[in-house]
């Protein structure tokens, strides 16, 4: 058989087993470290957070608490998105004082519940002993407070978001 026959036929099975983008389970809860780089008026910075969250899209609501350090400075965040009232509620707790303020949301805003259309799968992979097998997804997110690629990385058996990485613009002041 040709060798050119061969990979060309290796690589159309491959891609009939390419994952099939998957929603995630309609609640759960996780947690996330961010590093973000920001350039304001010639000056750089680096903001580092933690966030535990509790994902409901049930109730299409998610809650997040998040202790971020900026030069020094920690501050601990708790949110609350109510996508049915197109409103997050943001708490802000510092040693010195604490805000709680509202903001809306754009109109028409959504939760994101599944793997995008658009997304390419990138492969599948494990951690530890082969106890957690996920797959690999990647696409591009044209529009919002985040404009750029993001990769996500979901459990194979039930789609719990596992990793995401973002690399692009943050449009929303942060």
């Amino acid at each position: 058989m040709d060798k050119s026959l061969l990979l060309l036929l290796l690589v159309a099975v491959a891609t009939s087993y390419a994952q099939k983008k998957c929603c995630f389970p309609n609640q759960f809860e996780g947690s996330v470290g961010t590093l973000t780089g920001t350039v304001m008026g010639g000056q750089g910075s680096v903001t580092n957070a933690v966030h535990q969250y509790a994902f409901d899209y049930t109730n299409k609501r998610l809650a997040t608490i998040a202790y971020k350090e900026n030069m020094g400075q920690q501050t601990k965040y708790q949110n609350i998105f109510d996508y049915n009232k197109e409103i997050e509620y943001e708490i802000q707790i510092l040693p010195q004082i604490s805000v709680c303020l509202v903001h809306h949301l754009p109109p028409g805003t959504n939760m994101t519940h599944s793997i995008p259309d658009s997304a390419a799968y990138l492969g599948s992979s494990y951690y530890g002993n082969h106890q957690l097998n996920v797959d690999i997804f990647q696409y591009y997110q044209p529009k919002g407070d985040f404009v750029g690629n993001v990769t996500i990385t979901v459990s194979q058996e039930e789609c719990v978001p596992i990793s995401l990485v973002q690399q692009g613009q943050n449009n929303n002041g942060m």
